[in-house]
């Protein structure tokens, strides 16, 4: 089980959860040299010393193939992890921009409503004036991030003064 002392922890999500990368398995080391028989190649009439290193060289190849063969899983496995990642990044991002887009129509939508209302003096209570101009200046700030023209631009709206 991997800690965060392991060095695997990546930072917290928006939502306070930690993840942690998986740990892959490492594919053992690659295999030794071919083993050969002490008599060279060709040398020898003896056909039990040639089925052995037929059997040696079977044998070297095999563990080749499955030791290539772990180590493609691998990258396959931690490239698909990748791209799990960047596409929850890109989704995040896109839910941030629309999220944003949605905060500042609705504020547009109030300022518009409140200098309507304003404008044409509707029988509208001032407690309900009151309530929709403090809900446009809350979603001002937190849309427009403080900025000084959208704050005057309201509170001339509700001062009337221009």
């Amino acid at each position: 089980m991997s800690t965060s002392s392991d060095g695997n922890a990546n930072q917290g999500d928006s939502d306070g959860s930690w993840e942690y990368a998986p740990d892959y398995p490492r594919s053992p080391l690659p295999p030794l040299p071919l083993p050969t028989s002490s008599a060279s190649e060709g040398d020898s009439n003896d056909p039990a010393v040639e089925i052995n290193d037929m059997k040696n060289k079977l044998e070297h190849n095999s563990s080749l193939v499955h030791y290539w063969t772990q180590k493609c899983v691998g990258a396959e496995q931690k490239l698909a992890y990748l791209k799990r990642q960047v596409n929850k990044g890109r989704y995040r991002k896109e839910k941030h921009i629309i999220c944003g887009q949605r905060r500042k129509h609705k504020a547009e939508d109030l300022h518009m409503t409140l200098r309507r209302m304003l404008r044409t003096n509707l029988s509208a209570s001032t407690k309900e004036a009151t309530s929709m101009a403090r809900q446009f200046l809350w979603l001002s700030t937190k849309v427009l991030r403080n900025s000084n023209g959208s704050l005057q631009m309201s509170t001339e709206i509700l001062t009337g003064t221009p």
